[in-house]
């Protein structure tokens, strides 16, 4: 029986901090070198079993034998008075399942405790060590957010020989931990699993030989409870508990946390898989996409569950409105196409209809306007004398959206119509006035229905531009009369 202030070798016990069924842990002080330990000593009926010993003695080598910042360093095996101890490093710090409470911690400290939990093992793991018992009262955190794992009391040797691993041995509770909760193991066996069964993998339940894969599926346990607040499998009874892992099926942690990493999900779900050959087949795999998801959550670039729900929902209005500009363009389309088509989508005119406006002639000089129509009428009848093309009449005023003038027919178009219309009696009597046929102006110019040059239009100009004669005023080109010149009588 230990008690406070009692020495062992040179270290003098304090107070006990942690007891459980491979020994009772104490802080203690070391008179030498004047530093706080830990003793773990195994207790006197115990150490009569020669198993339980010698398991006790194989847990100092095995710590002894792998130099880890994250692992609790082992400094001496001794016996002092019929009593076994081992003395290791003393960690002031916290457990783990002490700052999980039933809270969930935040992604960047989870991935933080998570990635140096994983590098500790991968460190032991290549010493074929195996843990074996990994939880959150295992997993020490110090106030600077340094993670310490400690008790491999229930490791051993991963076999390399197809053989299945002894078992049977109880986990090492912390203070304040009971034995007796779902879950725990209270008592030694002779045959059966080993470790605490929320964290036990599907293999180690069923007492198969266990290997590397073991401890990944109980770090995946582990990052859970971190995640969500709880564990993945909370049978009332061991044996529902046992059901429970077996089939496997934990409630996903993006249902209870819709805010989580879609990569931490992801990390969880596979470290446990049901079969081994789901999970990560290393623990420095599992390390690695820790360190990447530490990396994005720091710069940001990591999006959650439901951030994936708003940019879904976003798409989605997105595809809809896409979908509905669709059915209108397509719709649009079919109807002009209708429209062309059918009787209503002819035009008035076609290609070979031309249309001549007033011409503009910049200027302030009388007769401007004249001068413009002139030239555009000049240009439409020119135009008039090309076969198979129609030309309309140059319009007064033309307007947008007003009346479209009629196509202007071709000189013989207009010839041969007025010929089928005119009476035969009229057609002698216009030849007999003209006597060739061709009709002159008053002023003997020929009528303006035809082409004209630009000496004609200019022409045209000055006379519009001359004011009317007045009564006994000679017009430009009229002869003077003879004196003692007579008027001819009206008949």
């Amino acid at each position: 029986m230990t008690t406070s202030g009692q020495m062992l070798s040179h270290y003098r016990l304090v107070e006990k901090i942690g007891e459980g069924g491979m020994g009772v842990v104490w802080k203690a002080h070391d008179m030498v070198l004047n530093r706080p330990v830990a003793i773990k000593v195994l207790p006197p009926d115990v150490a009569r079993d020669d198993a339980r010993r010698q398991m006790f003695m194989d847990e100092a080598r095995l710590a002894s034998s792998v130099n880890d910042a994250h692992i609790v360093q082992v400094y001496e095996l001794g016996r002092e008075a019929d009593l076994d101890f081992i003395a290791m490093e003393y960690v002031e710090g916290k457990p783990l399942s002490e700052l999980i409470q039933g809270r969930p911690l935040s992604p960047a400290r989870l991935a933080t405790f998570g990635l140096q939990v994983a590098q500790a093992l991968t460190r032991a793991h290549r010493k074929g060590l195996l843990h074996r018992d990994l939880k959150p009262a295992n997993i020490l955190v110090t106030a600077e957010g340094d993670v310490k794992v400690v008790d491999f009391g229930l490791a051993t040797l991963m076999e390399r020989r197809d053989t299945t691993l002894a078992s049977g041995q109880e986990t090492v509770t912390l203070a304040g931990e009971q034995n007796t909760a779902p879950g725990a193991i209270p008592r030694r066996t002779n045959r059966g699993p080993v470790g605490t069964l929320p964290y036990m993998s599907p293999e180690q339940i069923a007492g198969e030989k266990v290997d590397g894969r073991s401890d990944i599926y109980s770090l995946g346990v582990v990052l859970y409870e971190m995640t969500t607040g709880r564990r993945p499998f909370v049978g009332s009874t061991s044996e529902a508990l046992v059901r429970e892992i077996r089939r496997a099926r934990p409630r996903p942690p993006h249902d209870i946390v819709p805010k989580l990493p879609l990569d931490l999900d992801r990390i969880i779900v596979k470290a446990m898989g049901a079969a081994r050959t789901e999970r990560y087949q290393t623990m420095d795999d599992l390390a690695v996409d820790l360190k990447r998801l530490g990396r994005d959550l720091e710069s940001g670039s990591s999006p959650s569950y439901d951030d994936l729900k708003i940019e879904g929902a976003d798409a989605h209005r997105r595809a809809v409105w896409l979908r509905v500009l669709g059915v209108v363009l397509l719709a649009s389309v079919v109807a002009v196409a209708l429209w062309l088509k059918g009787p209503w989508g002819r035009t008035a005119v076609d290609q070979h209809t031309v249309l001549i406006l007033p011409m503009e002639v910049r200027g302030d000089f009388a007769g401007a306007g004249y001068a413009g129509r002139a030239f555009s009428e000049s240009v439409a009848m020119n135009l008039a004398q090309a076969k198979g093309l129609s030309v309309l009449a140059v319009p007064d005023d033309p307007e947008p959206g007003g009346p479209v003038a009629q196509p202007t027919p071709n000189e013989d178009e207009v010839d041969a119509e007025e010929k089928d219309e005119e009476d035969p009696a009229d057609q002698e009597q216009a030849q007999d006035q003209t006597g060739n046929g061709t009709a002159t102006a008053q002023d003997g110019s020929q009528p303006n229905s035809g082409p004209k040059t630009p000496e004609q239009i200019l022409e045209m100009l000055r006379q519009h531009q001359q004011p009317p004669p007045q009564p006994g005023q000679l017009v430009p080109g009229q002869q003077v009369p003879p004196p003692n010149s007579q008027p001819p009588d009206n008949e």
